[in-house]
């Protein structure tokens, strides 16, 4: 089958299947990701309960974890467009990485704003609830795009 100049227009069909499995494995590393993150939610939670309820040097455990996981919303954002997944994803990633930015400005900021301060709880079960729908929605993207 003769390739045009461009040589996107006609692919051999191995090359369509290969292209088909990289997309399945970068949407099976969304939803992975995605879990991580709602695993990670959780973690911080309950971080944060043993900070108020155990010893308050868990604060430091807490304040530690975040930045571990806080980059997977960004990871996924980036990779909702290599592995071409619909939009729902993406704009959860998006909102999941919005709401982390949100989450460091209301535990920075406290000291100054306690009212804004109070939003930080809030803005985590925002973050969980965001995670599993977008950890169903990339589950259902993987399983959608699987060759």
């Amino acid at each position: 089958m003769p390739i045009n100049q461009a040589g996107a227009d006609h692919l051999t069909e191995a090359e369509m299947r290969a292209k088909q499995i990289g997309t399945s494995y970068i949407r099976l590393a969304i939803f992975l990701l995605a879990a991580l993150f709602a695993l990670s939610v959780v973690m911080q939670v309950f971080l944060a309960g043993m900070a108020s309820f155990a010893d308050p040097a868990h604060w430091r455990d807490h304040r530690s974890f975040a930045y571990y996981f806080t980059p997977l919303p960004l990871a996924m954002l980036v990779l909702t467009f290599v592995g071409r997944t619909g939009k729902v994803t993406r704009y959860q990633s998006l909102g999941m990485f919005i709401l982390i930015i949100l989450q460091y400005v209301t535990a920075y900021m406290g000291d100054h704003m306690p009212m804004l301060a109070a939003l930080h709880p809030v803005l985590a079960l925002l973050l969980f609830w965001i995670s599993i729908i977008c950890t169903r929605q990339a589950f259902t993207d993987w399983r959608k795009g699987r060759v």
